[in-house]
């Protein structure tokens, strides 16, 4: 897939207009019919409902698909720093389409969900998806980070709720309740943040680290093994150094390499 190809910026333009109908006309009329105490929520209370409501939608149809290229896509997995980007691209295509929508509706809400951190988040993840759609760089990584968002959903909820229970409940009871989905909220949605933010997998840390060893200690630009040359990878991957039996860290045979 080319950068920057037609069908990417169709799926992001998509996906932009997608999530402000969204917000804008699925929302509210789902959620009158579903939760009639949205009706009661002040209007700055709206506004942040029906933007976390589409959060959680968007974070889980990125996280489904985030499994299924995790378990399925060969090609990322095999190679996680040049393999096959298509549907990592496509995943990623999709979520910059939802933070553009998301920033548009923070910056002209700002009264009622406006967030310089949000704000920051927003770029800083718009920033490193443009090397995964413009270059095809690391998209095993871009899927494992994008796993992430399986604790949206977690928050998004909890905060739903306290909104909900706050202007329908006594105080007493609204705060002893909010208490309980806290400490629920917290204890799903950091498990699961926590589930992937452990260490990828073996062969994911030697196609990343600049440095593997050898099975006899060598050093740039000179190597003191009498067994084994440390040498710069022929292949077309940059900061990726590998015995000589190999020209890719996968390749090379089990003997070549420390644990």
């Amino acid at each position: 897939m080319d950068p920057f190809s037609q069908l990417i910026l169709t799926i992001s333009v998509t996906s932009f207009i997608t999530f402000q109908w969204l917000f804008h006309k699925v929302s509210p009329w789902v959620s009158t019919r579903v939760s009639p105490g949205f009706l009661g929520l002040s209007e700055k209370q709206k506004v942040e409902w029906n933007s976390r409501t589409v959060s959680t939608l968007h974070a889980l149809l990125v996280g489904l698909f985030c499994l299924y290229i995790l378990f399925f896509d060969a090609a990322v997995n095999e190679d996680p720093v040049w393999g096959d980007p298509t549907l990592v691209k496509t995943n990623v295509a999709i979520t910059t389409g939802y933070l553009i929508s998301d920033l548009l509706l923070i910056f002209y809400y700002w009264k009622a969900i406006g967030d310089k951190f949000f704000v920051l988040h927003h770029l800083a993840a718009l920033y490193a998806y443009y090397y995964v759609l413009g270059q095809g760089m690391l998209p095993y990584f871009a899927n494992f980070r994008l796993l992430a968002e399986f604790s949206t959903p977690c928050v998004n909820q909890r905060i739903l709720k306290k909104m909900m229970t706050d202007s329908n409940t006594p105080k007493l009871f609204a705060k002893k309740e909010s208490r309980r989905n806290g400490r629920r909220s917290s204890s799903h949605a950091g498990s699961l943040r926590f589930s992937v933010t452990q260490g990828p997998p073996d062969p994911t840390w030697r196609t990343a680290w600049p440095w593997p060893s050898c099975s006899s200690w060598c050093a740039w630009p000179s190597c003191r093994s009498t067994t084994a040359a440390c040498t710069p990878s022929t292949a077309p991957r940059p900061f990726t150094w590998c015995p000589t039996a190999g020209a890719w860290p996968g390749s090379a045979p089990a003997s070549a390499w420390t644990s």
